[in-house]
């Protein structure tokens, strides 16, 4: 009687500001190992400083007497108030992450003068080979509105990480794993007055990759500061072993908050570290392409083993006045196919190129993967180019002449490709014409201990 009649009008008011709140429990990302076991990404625990807006009267007074404790910088500020409007007003939002553990002292010290305030704890991508994997594993940042907007919005909050690049965006959907929830009664001052129901959250898969991380470690060691890309692959399978490209650049600032300062002085880098040269940069293939175009021409007949010529170190269509020059001054004198690609001898297949023509050549370079993606189970990865007649008119608006035919024969004009499409076509080359798509995944491991091995993809046969 005493509590229900004489002092209802009190408690009903009371319970008027308690609030059924959905916590979100964020999932533990998987892990990312290399083929033998090596972890190349895992989580760490980490402090952040939260603010729930409805237990704060005055927002920029409270970050600004908190800034006397605790360094918050103006991107800091800038980025909670870009997500405070996805929070609703009894959820914390982030105002800083990645406290040290005397920010995280000073804070308990002086807690008292900052209600609405508080300390959380949630796991960090942390990446311990850094540049030695960037650009294979990639990095996870804070989610953006678009991201939001594109993904399941009930296993993701305003404040989740998800995949930017390389494998952590690639296979997002498996990392991720299915968020949680409490329901929680919350109280007029924000805090928790008890939990009515659990929901636990699913972790993400592991992955194994195929890379050999000793492998990928040794050659971006051999290549110092050069600028360039190198692709090792399993002909027989299409797993990749090693895939360096350079200048490269460290991840684990990314995951952990890059200001806006530093991210666009990587973006703007005249040395491009965030550039994935090996499935992005577009290159001459030079003589690489010469043993492509060698087995199309003895395939249809246009030449023989046997078949020779002499090179005098220069090569002229007749009735022009261009000559086009072989890589040594002099020449190579009389030279088969065999020797030819031996001794790299551009005389000879400027000869065997006017003697394809184009439309052969166009035929086998398809055949052998150029000017398509390679599908690759990583994002950005682009086409290259085979031109074309149609190509050269439509882009530059000239007919296609019998000189562009002869450059094309010795991997330069027009003729783009990229590191891994060669590695792929070269590995076709290995295995007798039998291309194998690349892959970068080895197996997976679901949370209930399930693997599910990865099984090599054979293409059509050249």
């Amino acid at each position: 009687a005493f509590l229900q009649i004489k002092d209802h009008r009190f408690y009903s008011t009371l319970s008027r500001h308690n609030l059924l709140n959905l916590i979100p429990i964020e999932p533990n990302r998987g892990l990312i190992f290399d083929r033998n076991g090596v972890l190349l990404a895992k989580n760490i625990p980490t402090f952040i400083l939260s603010i729930i807006p409805n237990s704060v009267h005055n927002l920029h007074r409270t970050i600004k007497k908190l800034n006397t404790i605790i360094p918050i910088t103006p991107d800091d500020i800038k980025q909670f108030h870009h997500i405070l409007y996805q929070y609703r007003p009894y959820q914390p939002v982030p105002l800083k992450l990645k406290l040290t553990q005397d920010e995280v002292a000073k804070f308990y010290v002086n807690q008292y003068r900052f209600p609405g305030a508080m300390i959380q704890t949630r796991m960090m991508r942390y990446y311990p080979l850094a540049n030695v994997m960037s650009d294979v594993v990639g990095y996870v940042g804070r989610i953006n509105q678009r991201e939001l907007q594109q993904t399941d919005r009930i296993n993701y909050s305003a404040d989740d990480d998800i995949g930017k690049t390389g494998i952590e965006k690639y296979y997002e959907k498996q990392l991720h794993g299915a968020i949680g929830a409490e329901e929680a009664e919350i109280n007029a001052t924000g805090r928790i007055v008890r939990i009515l129901k659990r929901t636990s959250p699913k972790p993400g898969a592991n992955i194994y990759l195929t890379i050999d991380s000793k492998l990928q470690a040794e050659i971006e060691k051999v290549m110092g500061d050069e600028s360039g890309a190198i692709v090792v692959m399993q002909p027989e399978t299409g797993q990749i072993l090693a895939l360096v490209t350079k200048p490269t650049f460290d991840p684990n600032p990314f995951a952990s908050g890059l200001s806006q300062d530093a991210y666009l002085k990587l973006l703007h880098s005249p040395l491009h570290p965030l550039y994935n040269r090996a499935i992005r940069g577009q290159f001459a293939a030079g003589s690489t392409i010469k043993p492509f175009f060698a087995l199309a021409a003895l395939d249809d007949g246009v030449v023989t083993p046997q078949y020779k010529i002499y090179d005098p170190g220069w090569f002229q269509l007749p009735n022009t006045s261009h000559i086009y020059h072989d890589w040594r001054r002099g020449g190579h004198g009389w030279v088969d196919l065999h020797k030819a690609i031996i001794v790299s001898c551009d005389t000879y297949f400027y000869n065997l190129a006017v003697n394809m023509g184009i439309a052969r050549m166009i035929t086998v370079l398809h055949e052998f993967g150029f000017g398509k993606p390679t599908d690759i189970d990583m994002p950005g990865e682009v086409a290259g180019l085979v031109p074309t007649p149609k190509w050269k008119m439509g882009a530059q608006g000239h007919p296609w002449y019998t000189g562009d035919t002869i450059e094309t024969g010795i991997g330069q004009g027009f003729l783009l490709v990229t590191p891994l499409q060669l590695a792929q076509a070269e590995s076709a080359l290995a295995e007798h014409c039998n291309r194998f798509r690349p892959d970068l995944l080895l197996e997976t491991i679901s949370p209930t201990g399930q693997v599910t091995t990865q099984t090599p993809f054979a293409e059509l046969p050249v």
